[in-house]
């Protein structure tokens, strides 16, 4: 369940950033989230540095989340005499666009 919640939580963090990209892009601010809801009515008049902050805070506070979670995680090791030989990634796992003969 760790696992998962862990996983849930990087993706998220993963995709928050493009969101907040976008906002800022846009230029939208909290007021413009809840300018609707009259007991939050204070939040229009919010400069828009508070909310661009805000927003940083949210990936910030996630990815101290995961790291906080990352304890939590099982714990690999390595025996000496398990592993063959180390190799530079490289593309090969992709499969190649090859032209198919019927």
């Amino acid at each position: 369940m760790i696992n998962t919640a862990f996983r849930v939580l990087l993706t998220a963090n993963a995709t928050s950033l493009l969101v907040i990209i976008f906002l800022v892009q846009k230029g939208i601010t909290l007021g413009d989230f809840l300018g609707g809801v009259s007991y939050l009515g204070w939040t229009v008049a919010l400069a828009n540095a508070v909310s661009y902050l805000f927003y940083l805070a949210i990936p910030i506070l996630s990815t101290g989340l995961s790291i906080w979670l990352s304890k939590c995680l099982g714990k690999d090791e390595f025996k000496a005499g398990e592993v063959a030989s180390i190799e530079h990634a490289n593309n090969s796992f992709l499969p190649s666009q090859g032209k198919i003969i019927l």
